[in-house]
């Protein structure tokens, strides 16, 4: 062989060996300065993991049985998180050293459970301090997929508070930049798809909330079967009560939004989204009016939307096929009375509470339903969220409602029985927070009442005669015209806007039938 090409062979194998020696030496020396990261207790939260791997020169690092411990003495709470194993492809080591700047091809996260636990035996941080904001590097990963994630949050007795399984969890372009520790961070992504399923939630002591599905897309979210319920009965809710409040079932089968804008607007965190739509609704509620009364003040919506300390806002919230239940009890012989809305539809445009729309728009609920199962009911509901004095203006029309149908709240309730048809009723109410003015109009004929004597069971024959005496069969002798009445009426401001519309309705009736 010539001494030529021996040259060449040996600066060959040289440069080979060397090659090795770098590829191993810099593997290492990654190796060892990410392990020294991890294993310090005083900057890392990660308390154990295996198989830690990294490769340097194509860009990869496996790790598996991870486990993190983070206690927040602020809140008083920890934060436990354990995961099967993270494989990152495509990681740009020597921009992590030299710049700073963290960019990724490919990030999987998978089989992880999520545990936070608070605790009575870890003192919180009450001495008001602020921790110091530390800046991280800018992010930016092609890919993001976290597969099987369960989420569980317990309480003090170790009861769950929360509970749900993230299955999967896929993100495209994903760039996190200009962020701090906490929480201060600017986030940006070009795709993502999120889905949800068993979501378990403690709304509050009695209630809880439950989900059983969410997916959530850049195009569309979607949450399946969504229920909001008492969990106690209704005696042993109110056994717990020491003053009245609703005993609640909300089922919602599909709700579909679109996506949600943040943003920040003159120092106020917003919210828009363009539409929802919720798809056959059911809401039923149950009030025992036999306990003490709540005798709060209770604010009107517009108030409750100005007093919001984030402004939010969709352009349209459809509600259709929906279902309403409202029964209340009022005399202890009997379990109270109900009225119910069947097939429930209703639009509410521009929801919410941003002023420079608030200042063009009104907000409008427009409401098209079955009322007691034989009346049309149709309703307009217009209110500016901005109005300190609370104003707003109801309309509505109800049409061939036979009156033996609301037998079924005022025979138990009022131990009262009404006959006759109601063939026509329309209601324009101008009010506020303190008081209203109510044009009634109504038309019916053949009405009738029957008082029940004090247990609802036998008629009272003399007090119902002296009664059908004082009362208008007919409103007039047609019994088709319309007979016309304005009232006025001042709120109990301890009641609700329903409580407030169902006075004007019932004042109303009065001035046009007695």
């Amino acid at each position: 062989m010539q001494k030529r090409h021996k040259y060449i062979i040996l600066i060959l194998i040289s440069g080979l060996s060397l090659g090795l020696v770098i590829y191993f030496l810099t593997n290492h020396l990654a190796h060892s300065k990410l392990t020294t990261f991890l294993n310090d207790k005083d900057t890392s939260p990660i308390q154990s993991y295996e198989n830690l791997k990294i490769n340097v020169w194509k860009g990869q690092l496996y790790a598996s049985d991870i486990k993190i411990n983070w206690p927040n003495t602020k809140v008083g709470n920890t934060t436990t998180i354990k995961t099967k194993s993270i494989q990152i492809k495509g990681i740009n080591f020597y921009k992590i050293w030299k710049n700073n700047k963290v960019e990724i091809d490919h990030l999987e996260i998978l089989d992880s459970e999520v545990h936070l636990t608070t605790q009575n035996n870890l003192t919180k941080d009450t001495s008001g301090k602020t921790r110091k904001a530390t800046n991280l590097p800018n992010v930016s990963i092609d890919n993001v997929a976290i597969i099987n994630t369960v989420f569980t949050k317990l309480g003090e007795s170790e009861e769950i508070q929360t509970k749900f399984k993230l299955v999967d969890f896929k993100v495209s372009n994903l760039k996190i930049e200009n962020w701090q520790a906490p929480h201060t961070w600017y986030n940006s992504i070009s795709s993502y798809e999120l889905k949800f399923e068993n979501i378990f939630h403690k709304a509050t002591r009695w209630e809880n909330v439950e989900v059983e599905e969410i997916l959530l897309t850049d195009e569309v979210y979607q949450i399946k079967n969504l229920s909001f319920h008492t969990k106690l009965s209704k005696e042993a809710y109110n056994a717990q009560l020491t003053q009245e409040r609703d005993h609640y079932s909300v089922k919602i089968p599909d709700i579909t939004v679109n996506p949600f804008e943040w943003n920040k607007h003159n120092e106020r965190h917003r919210l828009f989204t363009d539409s929802i739509a919720l798809t056959r609704p059911s809401l039923h509620i149950y009030r025992d009016k036999l306990l003490p009364d709540d005798t709060s003040y209770k604010p009107l919506f517009s108030q409750l939307l100005r007093e919001l300390k984030f402004d939010v806002h969709t352009n349209q919230l459809k509600i259709n096929e929906g279902e309403i239940v409202y029964t209340e009890r009022v005399q202890k012989e009997n379990s109270g009375g109900s009225i119910y809305f069947s097939n429930f539809n209703s639009t509410i445009s521009n929801a919410g509470n941003f002023k420079e729309i608030n200042a063009e728009n009104k907000l409008q609920i427009e409401i098209e339903t079955t009322f007691m199962e034989t009346a049309k009911l149709t309703a307009d509901w217009r209110f500016d969220p901005q109005e300190i004095n609370d104003a707003f203006h109801f309309q509505a029309k109800i049409s061939h409602l036979d009156a033996t149908r609301a037998n079924a709240f005022t025979e138990p309730n009022l131990f009262v029985k009404i006959e006759g048809e109601i063939d026509e009723l329309y209601l324009n109410i101008y009010g506020n927070k303190r008081t209203s003015m109510t044009d009634i109009a109504i038309s019916y004929h053949e009405l009738k009442v029957e008082l029940m004597n004090k247990k609802g069971k036998g008629k009272r024959r003399i007090i119902s005669a002296i009664a059908n005496i004082f009362l208008k069969k007919d409103s007039e002798r047609s019994g088709k015209e319309l007979k016309e009445k304005r009232v006025e009426v001042t709120r109990d401001q301890t009641k609700s806007i329903f409580n407030f519309l169902w006075q004007n309705t019932l004042e109303g009736i009065k001035q046009t039938t007695l």
